[in-house]
């Protein structure tokens, strides 16, 4: 590939050497002239993988993200294999997908019905399928450790196959009451309910290259209010994600051994299985969102609970209750620490290692079973987190409060001490963002985008396309309304594009930390690309432009760390 994959694998190199030595260091200061002889061999080796990679190709070096025909051919290979369809069969990512009837361990069995799609309703799935450019480190690392000149096709359709995932899912349903007041032929105001069941799946087990994960739920019932209707919406939620692996990195690092004949070499192996890794999600996205946010703008400017993950939600809500601290302070920990990434170093909540093995167990938590858990993740961190703050007034002057607290849960004491200059320090570095964030998440919810018309005339989820007839993911909801009704943010952020595009007809798309939100079949815009606006700000007109049939807004949400679309509901109803 040319250009922008160069480009990528650069990025990804950056990326992949800028958090191993932080990482690194952390832990193996005591050692550290055998970490740097290791750093300086790791670097050496992602450079002179980066640079025959270069050499492979012929034209540019990495010098621009654009895709030329020649990139998109051979990204479009590794699509065809990890996609769900490949030569009129299910890709890898899709052949093993199993309805099974309830939570629960079943890997390796096959003797469940296949699905060969990925239905999770969720799209945790998302999250763990087999991406395409970790097939092309793969496949990468291997030319270089045998100094071959081009990656057969064969080897790329054995290393999809070989390393696809396994997903087991389990049917629910989600049902919606809705009540609205409305005038009868004689003009009284009566009651009209309306009753939808939608059936879905959900994600109970995935064994995967990224770990072995259960997920288990429980039944919530949320209740969302207009000036005309209220709907009551009963679902599962998720209460726990666990890996079950006691290294959770088992399966690839056996298969990289074996592909690069590493056998007898354990440092060789996870310096091999980083690199895959790191260049892997690289080539896959391309540039990190969040990343990109905070290096162009002050992303505490726009920050709103529409931000917040929605499947994390119920599980924060909860450890927040249980340890007395407000969900909108836990999350702004949250946010800071790891930008609500659970693989990040420390978890959710940054915590150490020192105290990760002291305080899981005291809360029955296993130091090395549980370290992929939400939930412990997430009691570890508020536990430690509740013992610093002790007893604040929430109502009060709630920062000041939590200043020394926060000195001490990020360890800028020296053993332990902590001074006024010490207390000033965290204030400008650590503080003063989490108290942004924090107040930000309290204040600024996510706003219905279309101002008194709350009915869905298509909620997300399969369908059959109303104009196609195919059976696909309507990625959104559609909201009927006159045409010219406005149409609102229903998020802070940034404009990100603004026009006509294909389906969508007119439409404005605005990007926050964590998510991009579709506004479509607009009839007017209010807004210009790279404008900065907060949630209830007009942005548009509802129409009915581009393949439509009749007048609405399609709103859609889509996660930018997975790369798919997610139900808009869920985040439209956190924090309110």
């Amino acid at each position: 590939m040319e250009r922008f994959i160069k480009n990528v694998a650069k990025n990804a190199v950056k990326r992949t050497v800028k958090a191993g030595i932080k990482k690194l260091l952390l832990i193996l200061l005591p050692y550290l002239v055998p970490v740097l002889i290791f750093l300086l061999i790791f670097i050496i080796l992602s450079i002179l993988v980066a640079l025959t990679y270069s050499a492979m190709i012929p034209g540019g070096y990495m010098t621009s993200y654009e895709m030329s025909p020649e990139d998109e051919a051979i990204k479009n290979k590794y699509l065809e294999l990890t996609d769900t369809v490949w030569k009129g069969k299910p890709a890898w990512n899709a052949a093993d997908c199993y309805e099974v009837p309830s939570e629960g361990i079943y890997y390796p069995s096959q003797n469940y019905p296949k699905l060969y799609a990925l239905v999770d309703h969720y799209r945790r799935d998302y999250d763990l399928r087999l991406k395409w450019g970790i097939v092309h480190a793969v496949n990468l690392f291997w030319a270089y450790n045998y100094g071959k000149a081009e990656i057969p096709d064969s080897l790329r359709e054995k290393v999809a196959r070989d390393l696809h995932p396994y997903f087991y899912y389990k049917p629910s349903t989600i049902t919606r009451i809705t009540r609205c007041k409305t005038k009868d032929e004689d003009g009284n105001t009566v009651i009209k309910v309306t009753k939808e069941t939608e059936d879905i799946y959900l994600l109970v087990e995935a064994y995967t290259i990224y770990g072995h994960y259960l997920f288990t739920y429980e039944w919530k019932t949320f209740t969302h209010k207009s000036d005309k209707c209220t709907t009551m919406v009963k679902k599962e939620v998720l209460v726990d994600r666990k890996q079950i692996l006691s290294d959770k990195y088992f399966w690839i690092k056996g298969y990289l051994k074996n592909l690069y004949d590493l056998r007898g070499k354990p440092d060789e192996v996870e310096v091999a299985r980083a690199w895959v890794m790191e260049a892997g999600e690289g080539f896959t996205e391309g540039k990190e969102w969040l990343d990109w946010m905070l290096e162009n703008y002050d992303i505490s400017e726009f920050v709103s609970a529409a931000m917040l993950p929605p499947d994390m939600v119920p599980v924060i809500n909860g450890v927040a209750e249980k340890y007395g601290i407000p969900w909108w302070f836990l999350v702004a920990v949250i946010m800071q620490e790891s930008s609500f990434n659970p693989d990040a170093a420390g978890g959710l909540l940054g915590i150490s290692e020192q105290d990760w093995k002291a305080h899981a167990p005291e809360l029955g938590f296993d130091p090395v079973a549980d370290q992929g858990s939400l939930r412990a993740q997430l009691e570890v961190g508020a536990y430690i987190l509740k013992k610093h703050l002790g007893n604040v007034d929430w109502g009060g002057n709630w920062k000041e409060q939590t200043l020394e607290a926060l000195a001490y849960y990020g360890e800028f004491g020296v053993d332990g001490e902590i001074d006024e200059a010490v207390l000033e320090r965290c204030r400008k570095e650590y503080a003063s963002k989490i108290w942004e964030y924090a107040e930000s998440f309290r204040s600024v919810f996510a706003k219905w985008p279309v101002p008194g018309h709350t009915v869905i005339s298509s909620p997300y989820g399969h369908r059959i396309h109303p104009t196609k007839g195919t059976y696909s993911l309507h990625t959104g909801i559609d909201i009927p309304a006159p045409e010219g009704t406005p149409v609102v943010s229903a998020s802070g952020g940034v404009v990100t594009a603004v026009g006509w595009y294909g389906d969508c007809g007119l439409r404005v798309t605005v990007r926050d930390g964590l998510h991009l939100y579709l506004y479509a079949h607009l009839s007017d815009t209010s807004v210009k690309k790279g404008q900065m606006i907060q949630p209830g700000q007009k942005i548009g007109a509802v129409g009915s432009t581009g393949e439509s049939t009749g007048s609405h807004l399609h709103f859609g949400v889509k996660d930018l760390d997975r790369g798919c679309w997610i139900d808009p509901l869920d985040v439209l109803r956190v924090g309110g």
